[in-house]
């Protein structure tokens, strides 16, 4: 074989090689040797076929770093498309092989590599890169469909398509969906894809519509909310769908469901009332509901009615008292709601009606009810919350008239000569048994008689003398 190759006989060696049934490290070394010398000729065709013949023995690198120069892409093209054809093909050689295509433009080749299904060699990661590179961005979404890698084909309609279709868009919305990875994909291009679609349909309702049935059958829906805070027409149907088979922890969410409601309510945007006290009924199934956030909004957005549910399920009822008593200024036909609610709480916390006495004697243009004035002033005295005088003085800072405390004023005085009348009468009590005890002591015991002067005279006494029971003394005479 030495003389062979010093005369350059490579030919010859080679039928002698495969005669002697050569191993295959031998034969791509006599192959190697063929290219070199060809190579060394000056003739880049046939030194490539022959290193060709070397692949998967000879290392990649040997042969790229000849024919790396640019007047040889063509053959660096034909060694490397055997190469991934044998399947010895790695990332770097990969992106060799595309770049050479993306140079000399073969778009058909690229057709054929990127649609071929037999052309499965290709590290479809790698060949994506390289085509965004060359700005063969059509390529590249196309390889990214194939190999249902959702995030690149997102990332290559947003970032390097200046005009993505409204299909293709919905397309990558609703693979991204259904992926594995949905939650990833949609938190890092989401966004971008959503507000390119409300670009392309931000005239047709069925473009929004459209979004939120994609978000609402995606697994990771619930992740996704954080997206959309800024956008309410996606942001309300996507909370609706989470809270009609809400979980457990999903309190949070149906808090920015009211929120959401409670802005648009205050906007006018649509009549949300019903949706707003349908919500607040139906909250409290859900562990995680927070009813101090609830009442936040409530107070925020000015909505009345919420603020009475979340103080009622609070416990706060001074709260809630007041709430009625400001609805009732408004309207007398709520009153009787403000004296119910006393009533209803009073039992488990009696100095509610004391707050509802400083609340009506606050100063206002509105006069309370004359039966709720009797009702409360008549529960202040029963219940021994506060002294008359108290009552009296703060009655006489307000505007009530006479006729709404006349049966108070009564029963005021009334009770002061009951009072009176009763002192009266225990007294005389303890003085009939303080007789009576005396009275016993004289029948039962003995008595001993002490004085030592006449009771008449207040002379000292000399015998002979009388003494009575009762302890006076007298001279006889």
């Amino acid at each position: 074989m030495g003389v062979f190759y010093k005369k350059n006989h490579y030919d010859l060696a080679i039928k002698v090689a495969k005669s002697n049934n050569f191993d295959g490290d031998s034969m791509a070394d006599v192959f190697r040797k063929h290219g070199d010398h060809l190579y060394s000729k000056g003739d880049l065709d046939g030194a490539i076929r022959q290193y060709c013949k070397t692949v998967g023995k000879l290392e990649a690198s040997y042969v790229v770093r000849k024919y790396i120069d640019a007047s040889r892409v063509l053959n660096l093209l034909e060694y490397l498309e055997v190469v991934h054809k044998t399947g010895h093909a790695t990332p770097d050689l990969t992106s060799l092989l595309l770049n050479c295509l993306t140079k000399l433009k073969l778009n058909e080749k690229i057709e054929k590599y990127v649609g071929d299904p037999s052309c499965d060699f290709l590290e479809p990661e790698t060949a994506i890169k390289v085509f965004r590179r060359g700005g063969m961005f059509k390529h590249a979404y196309q390889l990214a469909q194939k190999h249902e890698l959702y995030g690149s084909a997102l990332q290559i309609l947003l970032e390097d398509v200046r005009d993505p279709s409204r299909e293709d868009l919905y397309n990558a919305l609703e693979k991204a969906i259904q992926g594995e990875e949905a939650e990833v994909v949609l938190k890092r291009y989401g966004h971008a894809l959503v507000s390119h679609l409300c670009q392309i349909d931000m005239k047709s309702a069925d473009g929004s519509k459209k979004i939120v049935r994609l978000l609402c059958e995606s697994p990771s829906k619930r992740e996704l909310v954080d997206m959309f805070i800024a956008n309410k027409d996606i942001l309300v149907p996507l909370l609706e769908n989470i809270c009609l088979e809400f979980e457990p922890h999903d309190g949070p969410l149906m808090n920015l469901l009211l929120e959401t409601y409670l802005d648009q309510w205050v906007t006018e945007e649509f009549p949300t009332h019903e949706k707003i006290l349908a919500l607040l009924t139906k909250a409290p199934e859900c562990r995680s509901w927070d009813w101090a956030r609830a009442l936040f909004a409530c107070k925020k957005f000015g909505f009345s009615e919420g603020e009475i549910i979340a103080y009622e399920k609070l416990g706060l009822h001074s709260d809630l008292l007041g709430i009625r008593f400001s609805a009732a200024q408004n309207s007398d036909s709520l009153w009787p709601n403000f004296i119910e609610t006393c009533r209803k709480y009073a039992k488990s916390k009696p100095s509610l009606w004391k707050d509802a006495f400083y609340l009506i004697t606050s100063p206002g243009e509105t006069e309370t009810p004359q039966f709720i004035v009797e009702e409360i002033l008549d529960k202040l005295l029963e219940e021994g919350l506060l002294e008359p005088l108290p009552i009296l003085d703060k009655l006489c800072q307000t505007k009530l008239r006479l006729g709404s405390v006349r049966s108070f004023l009564t029963r005021v005085l009334d009770r002061r000569e009951m009072e009176e009348a009763e002192m009266e009468a225990k007294k005389l009590q303890e003085e009939t048994r303080a007789i009576r005890r005396h009275t016993e002591n004289i029948r039962t015991k003995p008595s001993v008689f002490q004085g030592s002067r006449c009771n008449a005279c207040m002379q000292k006494l000399e015998f002979p003398s009388v003494h009575f029971l009762c302890l006076h003394s007298f001279h006889q005479q």
